[in-house]
């Protein structure tokens, strides 16, 4: 399925307890490394066991996407690039 900007995806992030009541600290897979930050419990997903983050897509790329991710995170303002195929249309 293709994607474009502005579209929906998730991203599959690991999610662990946050400091504050509906706050969970995650990280996920870009093409930088491991992204990890805190966001709000409403961005995130749980399908099939998984945990997923919403993002909206930036920029299309041949190989990769640019994705922005809300939440306050340690080395990005929630922009990250990453391969398609870690971005599901949401």
């Amino acid at each position: 399925m293709a994607i474009g900007p502005g579209d929906k995806v998730r991203i599959q992030c690991d999610v662990r307890p946050g400091p504050f009541s509906g706050e969970r600290l995650i990280s996920f897979e870009s093409l930088e490394g491991i992204i990890s930050g805190f966001v709000k419990e409403r961005e995130l997903e749980a399908v099939g066991g998984e945990w997923y983050i919403s993002g909206v897509v930036q920029e299309v790329h041949q190989e990769d996407v640019v994705v922005k991710v809300r939440g306050s995170f340690f080395t990005t303002n929630g922009i990250a690039s990453m391969s398609r195929n870690l971005a599901v249309a949401a």
